[in-house]
């Protein structure tokens, strides 16, 4: 049906991120502006439930969703996978694509994501992901400004700042 509502985060060591509160916070408001009863099925209980699964060493990208079934009751679902380094280089590429700031689910994280795969692809074509000798590069969205940027994975040559 396409009702779903997400908040991504990494868990590094088996402790989760520092701002976990926040998230907390916006799985709430994205539920309430999309009419969703979470009951006893927030963030913090949802963590309580997937924390001993996962192995304490190292760094975890986990993904909360909570989806509206036909009959109206709600699906969980985690989705668990090792965090991927941290970009070296960012270049940020700037979408013609906005949100309607008018739209009543505009501060709402739900999984439909069609208007950020646009920008993700106007990005993608920009001469910034063209792919260079720097190394592999990742495109990735951000949701607050339709911006998208591209990291890449290695430094650039020619200099260092340390």
């Amino acid at each position: 049906r396409g009702e779903g509502i997400f908040e991504a985060f990494r868990v590094d060591e088996g402790a989760p991120t520092p701002f976990l509160a926040q998230h907390a916070a916006r799985l709430t408001h994205s539920a309430r502006l999309c009419g969703f009863d979470l009951g006893d099925a927030g963030l913090d209980e949802g963590m309580a439930e997937i924390l001993p699964h996962l192995a304490p060493q190292g760094a975890w990208r986990l993904r909360y969703t909570v989806l509206r079934r036909d009959d109206q009751r709600l699906a969980r679902l985690w989705t668990v996978g090792r965090a991927p380094a941290a970009p070296v280089q960012i270049t940020l590429a700037l979408a013609d694509t906005r949100i309607d700031p008018h739209c009543p689910l505009a501060g709402a994280k739900t999984d439909s994501r069609m208007s950020y795969q646009v920008a993700r692809n106007a990005a993608r074509a920009s001469p910034a992901a063209a792919p260079s000798a720097q190394g592999s590069r990742r495109l990735t969205t951000s949701s607050a400004l339709m911006a998208a940027w591209v990291e890449s994975s290695t430094a650039l040559s020619g200099g260092s700042n340390s």
